[in-house]
């Protein structure tokens, strides 16, 4: 049974990722060519395979129907005209995503539009826009407002690295399809507040008592790294980080996950099982609320929920099967995540190269001492780098060999500076005098991960530009990496 419902998500899986990459114009195309393969593999393996090869099927077709019913058409092309006339519009709309203030000064937010004026006439119409602005007014996630300005389709466009990123893709799987920088933005009123708004609340107050005790780069590091805040570092800390393979550790992650269950269950170890497990779903709950709720952050927030309750029900938990149950669910949720979401494919690898290619390579790094997790740290990260780099190499075309030696020296202080970090931007509210405590591991430990990023950064000849290739390369790289994976498996099997 186990086995009949691995193909059936991962059939499910190829499914979804199928109707993704390609539009069947014909709706009984896919079903007619699926009964073709059916009865083909039929008549070769035999009746035997028939119920095997069903679930599968059931599976293919269930990620087929699950992708067509997420697809939105009205809302994809309800303002196409105005786009095409470069017609000033004003739209009534509620914000529906936390807005966020790079370090430049730009606002970006999404907003559900309600209606919009034509003619002098208001037209009731949803969908959904990203809005780029430097307006130097602040809004909230749940206000209403009045949008005046041309809309605009996204468009590709070309990376520093050379590489084109699929733009419209990328806002796709939110819902958004279109962009507009407004030429005037008034304030309507507010919805009712919700937990979410009070939640987004507390982390901008959080943020703020971080940004008034530490200098503007620290400040931007450490809330990127405890609250996963988006474009809290400007372009040159962003492009140091990615040139030394750092960008992960202001990206919110499973590491961040699991320093969150063990810090609480420590707190609350004193407590029964069933209180304390209620605390660690709580807590799990509201911290991926509180962090925007993005992919990488969902995928470890599931697989935290699942450990929680396999040990509050006496269960056995098992790794790989959490990351694919998290998986299945976060697909089903989001079916746009699977293809168009780097955030969650980048997630996943480094999840499975942990599970599955730490274990094999770890006799190597024997020599490595335990202090501060220094091992335990390097093997992470060289796992994790061996399972996302030809990703990492399609998609970006930026690689860093001294990645793992850096990830090394960084990866240890995180846990410490999370909770340095937390204390601050909590006592502040409190007490001036008491947040002085944390002020200094802070600035000390975000000035460490500065100093080891910039000291590799110098080694130039480390940082390789890939060029282009084609992705049948990258099917090609990930078909011997797992085929190096299942011998490296049967190679200990023999030994035993």
């Amino acid at each position: 049974m186990n086995k009949v419902i691995l193909y059936t998500i991962f059939s499910f899986f190829c499914g979804v990722g199928i109707h993704s990459l390609w539009s069947f114009n014909r709706p009984l195309f896919a079903p007619a060519i699926i009964s073709l393969v059916f009865f083909c593999l039929c008549i070769f393996f035999g009746p035997r395979k028939i119920f095997v090869f069903s679930w599968i099927f059931f599976g293919l077709g269930l990620g087929f129907l699950r992708f067509a019913l997420s697809l939105d058409v009205q809302q994809a092309h309800l303002l196409d005209v105005f786009v095409e006339q470069k017609e000033t519009l004003v739209l009534t709309a509620r914000i529906s995503s936390e807005p966020l203030r790079s370090p430049e000064g730009r606002l970006s937010f999404f907003v559900e539009t309600e209606a919009f004026v034509v003619n002098t006439e208001l037209v009731s119409a949803r969908t959904k826009i990203a809005i780029r602005t430097y307006t130097p007014l602040e809004y909230n996630f749940g206000d209403r407002i009045r949008i005046v300005g041309k809309v605009e389709s996204p468009e590709p466009f070309v990376t520093d690295s050379g590489r084109i990123f699929n733009y419209p893709a990328y806002l796709w799987k939110e819902g958004i399809y279109y962009i507009m920088s407004p030429d005037e933005i008034t304030y309507i009123d507010s919805y009712k507040p919700s937990l979410r708004s009070r939640l987004y609340s507390v982390k901008s107050h959080l943020i703020e008592n971080i940004y008034a005790k530490l200098p503007e780069s620290y400040a931007g590091l450490l809330s990127g790294v405890l609250f996963g805040q988006e474009q809290s570092l400007n372009k040159e800390h962003e492009d140091l980080f990615r040139r030394v393979g750092l960008s992960h550790i202001v990206v919110l992650s499973g590491y961040n996950i699991a320093i969150l269950i063990i810090i609480l269950n420590s707190f609350f170890s004193f407590l029964p099982l069933k209180i304390r497990s209620l605390l660690l779903l709580s807590g799990i709950f509201i911290f991926t609320i509180l962090v925007g709720a993005g992919p990488t952050v969902v995928r470890a927030a599931l697989m935290g929920v699942i450990m929680v309750l396999g040990k509050l029900f006496a269960l056995p938990y098992n790794a790989g099967r959490a990351l694919l149950v998290a998986g299945f669910c976060m697909v089903i949720l989001h079916p746009q995540v699977l293809i168009f979401d780097l955030s969650f494919q980048f997630s996943f690898l480094a999840s499975l190269g942990v599970l599955y290619i730490a274990p094999l390579i770890e006799s190597y790094f024997l020599y490595i001492p335990k202090t501060l997790a220094l091992r335990e740290s390097v093997l992470m990260s060289v796992s994790a780098q061996i399972s996302v780099t030809p990703l990492l190499a399609y998609t970006m075309g930026n690689f860093s060999l001294l990645a793992p030696l850096v990830n090394m020296l960084v990866l240890w202080s995180i846990p410490f500076l999370m909770l340095s970090g937390f204390f601050l931007s909590l006592v502040t509210f409190f007490s001036e005098v008491l947040s002085i405590i944390f002020v200094a591991p802070s600035f000390l430990l975000s000035g460490y991960i500065f100093r080891v990023s910039q000291m590799f950064d110098r080694i130039s000849f480390t940082n390789l530009v890939i060029p282009q290739f084609h992705w049948s390369i990258l099917l090609l790289l990930y078909t011997l990496l797992i085929s190096l994976f299942l011998y490296n498996i049967e190679k200990n099997k023999n030994k035993v």
